[in-house]
């Protein structure tokens, strides 16, 4: 880069930052580009009416929070769109934001019986298809607005985030999780 960086312009793009060398990164400028909520909806929009898609009254909610958990990619957005279509029409049988599981989790988490909740959440995965990140994210958010304590409630936000850090590289997702609860417990 060095050497040709006189007459030539590079343009690197990546969708993890954090998988680039050190050393590339100080040679370049960094730009975040996400695109705006209100584009990425109009473009799922789009591509739900191109195809014939209807989405009910009762679903609208379940179709924006689809979006809202996956933004900004839009490729995973269309994709957990897209499993949620049958027969032409949009249906999640169940509210993503599934406050009855995270409170679970908590209980359990509070309890010290982090070891019961991997059963209870393996039986329940259809509830959260399977998005153990996302699950994770539920949490987070719940933690932050919760009434625990100031120092818990950092320590909590501390080990969540590492563990949804170590989401992007595990092969099972489900063993981070339940990784993350145990030592959530532990706290």
């Amino acid at each position: 880069m060095e050497e040709y960086s006189g007459q030539t312009r590079f343009i690197l793009t990546a969708n993890y930052k954090h998988k680039i060398i050190p050393a590339i990164q100080s040679r370049t400028q960094s730009f975040d580009l996400n695109p705006p909520f209100d584009d990425v909806l109009k473009r799922i929009v789009n591509v739900i009416k191109s195809e014939g898609i209807k989405i009910e009254d009762d679903q609208k909610t379940n179709f924006v929070n689809v979006i809202k958990q996956n933004y900004p990619d839009i490729r995973k957005t269309i994709n957990a769109v897209q499993k949620a279509c049958v027969d032409n029409g949009f249906n999640i049988d169940i509210a993503l934001d599934s406050k009855e599981l995270v409170d679970r989790i908590h209980t359990d988490i509070q309890s010290g019986d982090a070891l019961s909740l991997r059963k209870y959440l393996i039986e329940n995965e259809n509830e959260f298809q399977g998005d153990y990140h996302n699950l994770m994210k539920q949490y987070l958010n719940f933690v932050y607005s919760s009434t625990l304590h100031d120092d818990k409630k950092r320590e909590y936000i501390l080990v969540l985030s590492d563990y949804m850090y170590k989401d992007v590289f595990v092969l099972d997702k489900e063993i981070n999780a339940f990784a993350c609860w145990v030592a959530l417990s532990n706290i």
